[in-house]
């Protein structure tokens, strides 16, 4: 059985619309195991440098950690330009597919969504991967024509208790699922539990994968951690 080290990330570094550095309270202990930046605000080209200098003094004070650039925006060439700055005063750099054109050291995998196998999305991914373990949570109405819809751990609780079923585990997509009426037609429900998180973490050590990370503000109930954003070592 895979087990795994959880340690926390530290959240919540980003731009300013003023150019500065938004950061978090550091811990006491100067010490984490990888830092978040997000791209919320657009980077304008002039701040590059200030943005580049308040972050590197925060990564070099936290003892050189991972850093992960969470980005959703499109390729933006003010934030590569940022991270290449930055990215000898962090232990590595992992990036979203965007931003594969700088060197890195972790391609930074979107949380797995079950439209395909688990094997089949783990192999379009040919690099050193740092995938976020988020916990499936999805619906899929024949309204949509099976299209997949994002829901809350709580919400999938919700319709389990309204909706009492069988659950069943889905083998290639290493989830758990269930089904219910609505309005004659079957709505299916894909969520994850402790077993198939612990499965899913299996499969990526199988394939070499050193660390994930879970990004999920409901993650920590729904596991009973009382970490709900850590990042884990597979061992």
């Amino acid at each position: 059985m895979c087990q795994a080290n959880f340690q926390p990330v530290l959240t919540g570094f980003g731009v300013t619309p003023t150019g500065g550095l938004r950061q978090p309270e550091l811990p006491p202990q100067k010490r984490a195991k990888a830092v978040l930046l997000d791209d919320r605000e657009p980077l304008i080209p002039q701040y590059v440098d200030a943005c580049a200098e308040a972050l590197a003094e925060a990564l070099d004070s936290l003892h050189r950690p991972l850093l992960i650039a969470d980005f959703e925006r499109p390729f933006c060439t003010a934030y590569a330009a940022l991270l290449k700055i930055v990215a000898p005063h962090a232990a590595g750099l992992a990036v979203p597919e965007a931003y594969t054109s700088i060197p890195h050291d972790f391609l930074f995998a979107a949380p797995y969504v079950p439209e395909v196998s688990f094997a089949r999305w783990l192999a379009r991914r040919r690099e050193r991967l740092l995938p976020d373990l988020r916990p499936v949570a999805y619906t899929a109405s024949p309204d949509g024509e099976g299209a997949l819809e994002a829901a809350s751990i709580p919400a999938i609780g919700s319709l389990l208790r309204q909706h009492p079923s069988r659950v069943f585990d889905a083998p290639t997509l290493l989830c758990r699922y269930f089904s219910y009426l609505e309005n004659g037609k079957p709505v299916f429900v894909f969520f994850d539990d402790k077993a198939s998180l612990a499965r899913r973490l299996k499969a990526l050590s199988g394939a070499g994968v050193e660390q994930v990370v879970v990004l999920s503000e409901e993650y920590g109930q729904a596991a009973e951690l009382e970490l709900c954003v850590f990042a884990a070592e597979c061992s």
